[in-house]
């Protein structure tokens, strides 16, 4: 349906062109990368015509058949460029800009709309170096919706797109927006699919937080190993990406770096717990080849008395580039190689630890080779542009652990296969030794060609490619002495070598076109993408299937409207597309879970001769053959409004996530025997073990609660954003910009939960247990605007930054549920509808879930209200060399008291944050 709904919007379209028109038709380039020139602003000297160039460079003007005229071209960052050409509708003209050296008054350290059909900020060098990040994550705060924070480098950082700052770790979240946030370096996708490094165990040990808070499995991207110092500019599109992108749902993290000569430049900062220290130089080799090399090194530790707690990093990058200019195109070659390691040690506190035994080291290195080669044709023919891009990333990443464990004589259950075992008991305290290795490696390789032909008098861009994947983990996984387990009740290690790749195909066809109504036109870009998962087992339901995801992007120009010396330009944008993310390998291949019951358990204090266990194992398969891709919708209306130096930027948004990754509650039986020690012999009469053949038993049943990855997240994102700069005003030599957000989060169940409750009726456990659509799903809310100034004085030298930060409310609520379970089963896996007059059954009251008392207590907006911060940021430039920075965050703290839905007084307090760089230019 969607597929004839487009085709029919398309020839209505073409239908309504108006032949017989001739255009001067142009593309704007860089005059030294070749690269596209996107959003140029075109004039005709002598008139009120005018036009925007695209993304792509490319632009077209209406004008009366072959006149010469005169058109002028003008760029941010560019020098203006006039030239007189004759209109013709069979060829384009190539304009090629001269980058100028940008005043300290032009600069610009906000993050701008992108006037793109995509919903993009793009966040520039200068805006980068002026608010000083130590980590990606600082970068956020620059987009609508984000907000300031002090940064903590201790836990791995992940990011989140369009919610509020209050959702982040809550109960019914499972990390399908970070995990579904795509970064792309270079036109290199990062992933972390392959990643397999938790620590089993560790979630049910308090100790372990520290551990649980640092792995990245099945998380996404930690912005903590993405250096700054190299980033030429950032693009994050929070909408509807082009279907070139894939293997995301929340967003897209474009990261551009640096391909040109440049001076010897140092950076150092400092601020609480953390150094940084950076340098990089752009060298011009022969024949305008270009070398870039880059380094950098972190350390952060947030409080000098707590040792446990640190986190270091060291990057390195060299980017090579090469412009080859051939008769009938210009070929670019980059090659990229990249290092990076971190370490985080958890230092020994003397009054906590045993120093002569405990330690904790963590070394991560990655290295990533890429090439890619683009091809830009000077021909007037259909086939413009190729472009071909592999890459190759190998980590190790190793976490290596000794610790003294002290296990209460807990019984050591290591066996591999399902039966009835003798087993020892693991000494009162010992020391563990464990090893977790993972080895995980990435391939891609894509391609995407540019054909621009003429249909219907209609220039369409169109965009055909695909891409490659290929990802494994060939490390040992967990190593340790299953007798020595470093967390009791654990002992069955797997290899990650073990488990099969995954591998991914796509392709896509996308469609770039402009019609003109008048002085008015329709930018229109659609596409389809194609997933598929190959190398995975038949025996799965994502195997042989293909994943289509439509997206469509408009944006609807108004003629331009003349008010005194300028032009209003106001233009209507939307979308609706679908973005597909498939599992990764701790999705697709889980651990087995071993269910281990003691049968008998003869302990003798005297003689430990005489100790011995006998145990059941039962093995439960976590596998989820049924586990689906999560899929995301996203529908987006805007508005862009510009006039002279003020541009204002609406936009609406709406997504939809039913089927994202979760981990859901189900129920085991299992039978046993336990045997009556009372039965057998006296412990005098014992000369050697005991065998369970002295002993009468009796059966027994019970059920076991485990977890399995399955599709039962839901996920629902709504909310407007806005973005209003109202340019440079001289008077006060500052630039003024509003940007902030109103967002709403909603997560939810969307499958069954299965739970059995926590009683036992006599000696015998509960005998039944409950299908529920509920967890514990919230409601988050958050409305914010951000005040900035930014003030540049010419004369001085000096720029400052004032942010005034309204977080005007934030919110959150439980969504309602019922109590009541929508079926409950019993041993046999009969099924039976729970109605109204069961909850004051005897035996099935206790399936109503206690947490939820009828009342509305439970399910209440607690609102936090108005909260206000003042950052200040300067930078001084020190002749023509150096440049000092400093920053506080928080100068200024306003948070009245408040009443919460209890009716207890909240008071709130914050402290400045504050830091300094030096940068240094040879």
């Amino acid at each position: 349906m969607l597929k004839r709904f487009i085709s029919v919007l398309y020839f209505v379209f073409v239908l309504l062109y108006i032949e017989g028109q001739n255009f001067v038709s142009g593309r704007v380039v860089d005059n030294m990368t070749y690269k596209p020139v996107a959003f140029a602003n075109i004039s005709v000297n002598g008139s009120n015509i005018g036009v925007m160039a695209d993304e792509l460079g490319y632009f077209k003007i209406k004008t009366n058949i072959n006149d010469s005229i005169s058109i002028r071209i003008s760029c941010i960052g560019y020098n203006t460029q006039q030239k007189i050409i004759k209109s013709n509708n069979k060829t384009i003209e190539y304009f090629y800009l001269e980058q100028k050296i940008q005043t300290i008054s032009e600069l610009s350290v906000i993050a701008e709309e992108k006037e793109s059909l995509e919903t993009t900020s793009v966040i520039d060098k200068a805006a980068l170096k002026h608010i000083q990040p130590t980590s990606f994550a600082d970068l956020l705060e620059l987009i609508p919706g984000g907000l300031a924070h002090n940064i903590n480098m201790s836990y791995v950082q992940l990011i989140s797109l369009r919610e509020p700052v209050n959702a982040s770790g809550s109960t019914s979240y499972d990390y399908n927006s970070s995990l579904g946030t795509a970064f792309v370096i270079d036109g290199i996708p990062l992933s972390n699919d392959a990643e397999l490094q938790d620590v089993i165990g560790a979630y049910y040990n308090n100790s372990a937080t520290f551990l649980n808070r640092t792995r990245t499995t099945g998380k996404g991207i930690d912005m903590r190993t993405i250096s700054t110092d190299d980033i030429e500019s950032v693009e994050i599109v929070r909408g509807i990406p082009s279907v070139k992108y894939g293997e995301l749902t929340s967003g897209l993290v474009k990261i551009n770096r640096a391909y040109k000569e440049t001076d010897w430049k140092g950076r150092i900062k400092i601020s609480p717990g953390t150094r940084l220290f950076a340098m990089g130089k752009g060298f011009k080799l022969f024949n305008d080849q270009i070398l870039n090399l880059n380094v950098d090194y972190t350390y952060y530790m947030p409080d000098q008395r707590n040792l446990k707690v640190n986190y270091g990093r060291i990057t390195g990058s060299a980017r090579y580039k090469n412009n080859i200019n051939v008769t009938n195109g210009i070929w670019t070659l980059k090659i990229n190689g990249d290092y990076t390691g971190s370490f985080d040690e958890t230092r020994i506190d003397p009054e906590i630890d045993h120093p002569e035994t405990d330690t904790y080291d963590k070394r991560y290195n990655n290295i990533r080779l890429s090439s890619n080669l683009f091809y830009q044709s000077k021909n007037k023919g259909w086939f413009r542009e190729f472009e071909s891009l592999v890459s190759g990333s190998y980590t190790h990443n190793e976490n290596d652990i000794t610790k003294s464990v002290v296990s209460s004589y807990s019984p050591i259950t290591n066996s591999l296969t399902e039966g009835e075992y003798y087993g020892e008991f693991l000494p009162a305290s010992y020391i563990a030794d464990y090893k977790n290795d993972g080895k995980p490696v990435y391939l891609n390789t894509s391609f995407n060609l540019l054909f621009i032909p003429v249909f219907w008098g209609v220039e369409q861009r169109i965009t055909f490619g695909g891409d490659y994947r290929y990802e494994k983990n060939f490390g040992d996984g967990e190593v340790y002495d299953t007798s020595r387990p470093l967390y009791v009740g654990t002992g069955r290690p797997r290899a990650s070598k073990d488990i099969p790749s995954i591998q991914q195909l796509a392709f896509f066809l996308e469609d770039n076109f402009t019609f003109y109504f008048g002085e008015s036109k329709l930018d229109a870009q659609i596409g389809v993408r194609s997933n598929t998962a190959l190398n995975i087992s038949s025996t799965y339901y994502m195997d042989n299937k293909i994943f289509l995801d439509p997206r469509l992007n408009l944006a609807y120009s108004l003629p331009r409207i003349k008010l005194g010396t300028e032009d209003l330009l106001l233009t209507f944008t939307g979308g609706y597309g679908w973005m597909t993310k498939f599992p990764g390998l701790t999705h697709l291949y889980p651990n087995l879970y071993y269910i281990d019951k003691v049968e008998f358990n003869y302990y003798s204090s005297q003689k430990e001769d005489l100790r011995v266990i006998y145990y059941k194992t039962n093995i439960i398969d976590l596998t989820n053959f049924s586990l689906k891709p999560n899929r995301n919708s996203k529908i987006e209306l805007g508005m862009r409004f510009k006039m002279g130096k003020y541009r204002l930027t609406i936009n609406g948004y709406y997504e939809e996530m039913k089927r994202g990754f979760k981990n859901l509650g189900h129920i085991y039986y299992m039978t046993y025997n336990k045997y009556d020690i009372e039965s057998g012999p006296s412990p005098s009469e014992l000369t050697e073990p005991p065998t369970i053949d002295m002993y009468d038993y009796e059966s027994k049943t019970m059920f076991v609660s485990y977890s399995m990855r399955g599709n039962g997240a839901y996920e629902e994102k709504k909310g407007i954003e806005y973005q209003l700069d109202l340019g440079r005003i001289e008077t006060i030599q500052s630039r003024i910009s509003i940007n902030g957000a109103w967002m709403v989060f909603k997560s939810d169940l969307s499958e069954f939960n299965y739970i059995v409750p926590d009683v036992v009726i006599g000696d015998e456990t509960y005998p039944y247990y409950g299908a529920y659509v509920w967890d514990w799903g919230r409601r988050y809310e958050q409305f914010n605007t951000n005040i900035r100034f930014d003030t540049q004085i010419e004369a001085m030298k000096l720029i400052f930054s004032t942010t005034i930060q309204n977080l005007w409310f934030t919110g959150s609520r439980n969504n309602y549920y019922e109590p009541t379970p929508e079926y409950y089963y019993d041993a046999q896996g009969n099924q039976y509808t729970f109605n109204d007059e069961d909850v004051n059954d005897p035996i099935l009251k206790f399936l109503v879930d206690p947490r939820n008392d009828y009342s509305l207590d439970n399910f209440k907006n607690r609102r936090v209200p108005y909260e206000m911060e003042i950052n200040f940021k300067v930078t001084k430039k020190i002749m023509k060399m150096m440049e000092l920075s400093f920053y506080v965050n928080r100068l200024i703290y306003v948070a009245p008291d408040y009443e919460n839905s209890y009716g207890v007084t909240i008071k709130r307090e914050a402290f400045p944050y504050f830091g300094c760089e030096l940068n240094i230019n040879l």
